[in-house]
Parts: structure tokens; sequence; C-alpha cells
């Protein structure tokens, strides 16, 4: 078998739920193994390549309206379970999931972020509206404000899926967004919290902005995997980071630099895009879809937080059993 039917299968395998992954290839394998021995090797690799771009529609769809399937191995190979932290292991560890999980995040961020990030834009630079509100500061805080609501809602979503992989659970789009919106309400308001706190920090100095940063971190991982609410999450989550706080800093400062190398080449990315597009597209068409490029970059924090969430909570797992 040579290199690109491996390749193919690896990626069909991808659509399929990890419990039944290992399933799945050996069928395929077999099948082609068979059709080998009896047609030649030529027959075999079209009928795997047939079979594959057969399937890979129904695997999607499946996939994404599945909702909920249990992988049961899971619990004894939680991703975010670490044995020793260190700042290394952490960023590496850190990295390898976000490899891993980014075509579900870039999908997350185009079918929620996107839109609504284009209408921020649209609000914030069109004069109709600049003009009907009467105020450059209510502009902008309606477009500041429809963000906000739109990085909840994406953060949300990644969550849920994060928090039911670790229960052993693959979820799909559709059902983690529903399950973001359920949490919607409490997790605003801790979102809001968590950066009025940080942006008051700051304003005094830098260092109490990072500090807050560190200490209230984890409260969208105790709202979706508890289910605790928005005060009580960040109490908890200062609670249980107040004992680790230089630990937390030395683990969070790697993850935090890749996070800022990724956001400065999506700067760039993004002023070379504006600069050959901008002639042919409308600005605002094309600026919210590279933004949403670069703005991936910040999953990488999400699943920092998971890392420590998992490592620092008794026993690493959830007060909520029940899938979504």
């Amino acid at each position: 078998m040579t290199r690109l039917e491996r390749s193919l299968i690896d990626a069909a395998a991808r659509l399929v739920p990890l419990s039944y992954r290992q399933t799945f290839v050996g069928d395929l394998l077999e099948q082609y193994e068979r059709r080998r021995r009896s047609a030649g090797p030529t027959a075999a690799r079209i009928a795997l390549v047939a079979e594959i771009i057969h399937s890979a529609p129904s695997l999607t769809r499946w996939r994404l309206t599945r909702g909920v399937v249990m992988n049961t191995h899971a619990r004894s190979q939680d991703p975010f379970h670490m044995g020793r932290l260190t700042p290394g292991a952490t960023a590496g560890r850190a990295l390898g999931l976000f490899k891993s999980f980014y075509l579900r995040a870039l999908a997350v961020f185009l079918l929620v972020h996107f839109p609504l990030r284009m209408v921020g834009h649209f609000v914030r630079s069109d004069e109709a509206i600049a003009a009907a509100l009467q105020s450059v500061a209510l502009q902008a805080l309606l477009a500041n404000g429809l963000l906000l609501i739109s990085w909840t809602l994406v953060e949300g979503t990644l969550l849920a899926t994060l928090v039911q992989r670790r229960r052993g659970h693959e979820i799909g789009i559709p059902a983690a967004l529903k399950e973001s919106l359920r949490r919607f309400p409490t997790f605003l308001a801790a979102r809001t919290l968590f950066l009025l706190a940080v942006a008051a920090g700051s304003v005094v100095l830098i260092v109490p902005g990072i500090l807050a940063t560190c200490l209230l971190m984890l409260h969208g991982w105790l709202i979706f995997d508890r289910g605790l609410g928005a005060l009580a999450a960040l109490k908890e989550s200062a609670r249980i980071v107040k004992s680790r706080l230089r630990k937390t800093l030395g683990l969070s400062l790697p993850v935090a630099g890749m996070t800022l190398v990724w956001v400065a080449l999506g700067v760039l990315f993004v002023a070379q895009t504006l600069r050959f597009t901008a002639p042919l597209m409308p600005i605002f068409k094309i600026a919210p879809f590279t933004m949403t490029l670069m703005e991936t970059g910040f999953v990488l924090f999400t699943i920092l937080t998971g890392i420590l969430y998992a490592n620092y909570s008794p026993n690493g797992s959830s007060l909520e059993e029940s899938p979504v």
C-alpha cells in the first residue's frame, strides 16, 4: 500500500469517532487486501479511493449530527492529564492538542465567530449607523459587545467539545453549540467579570492584570464541566490556582509566547491580504475573514486552561457525567 492510500485511509478515519475508528480502518484494509488478491493492486487502489469518496459525505454528516458518541477507553487516556507538569512538556502537549483540534476549532470560528465579526465590523465602520446612534462611543460599544457575544459562544462551543472529550465522548458541532447556548448567560456573566478584573488590574499595573488572568483562567471549564454559576466559578478558579500561582505563571509563559507568535504572524498575514485584495474586494468583506484566522491562535489558551484544570482539580474529573 502506497503512502497516498494510507493518507486517504487516515483522512477518512478522522471522520469516524474514536470508539469505531479501529474497526473502520480494519474493514477498509481487509477489503483492499481481498480486492488486491483477486483483481490486482491497480483495481484495489481504484476500489479503495472510490469507497472513501463514497463514504466521506455520509461520515461527515453523521459526525456532525450524531451528537455524542461514547469512547470507552478515553477515561484512562485523558489527553489533558499529564504525569508531571513542566513548562516545556505543557507547551508541547498544548501544541499537540491544538494541531489535532485545529480543524474543528476553525470550523467553529467560521460558522459562529465570522458572521458576527462581519456584523461588528460593519457596525463599527458604517456611517449611517454612526449618524443614527449619534455617538462614536456608543457605536464602538455596540460593535465590541457583538464581539464579546461572539467570543463567548465560540469558546463555549469549544469548551463543550473538549469537556465531552475528556469524559470519553465525541460531540458534533451542532450539539456543542446547543450546550454553549444553554450555558451562555452564565458564561457571558463570568467572562464579563473576568475581563473587567483583568482590565482593572492592567490599568493599575500590568502585573496585577497578569495575576488576575492566572487566578481566574479556569472559570470556563468549571462552568461547562461542573455546572457552577458565574461567581462560584470565578471563586473556585481563584481557590484552585492560588496555591499554585507561581507554577501557573511558569507553565503559562511558553503557551502565551506561542499564542503571541501566532497572532503576530496573523497580523502580517492580514496586512498583506488587505494590501493585495483591497483593490479587488471591499475591505469590510475580507478583513473579518483574515482576522478570524488570526484569532484561532487563542484556542491555545483554552487548551492550556484545560491542561491545568485536568491536573489541578481533584481527580481531574467532572461532577456532571451525563452527556450533552
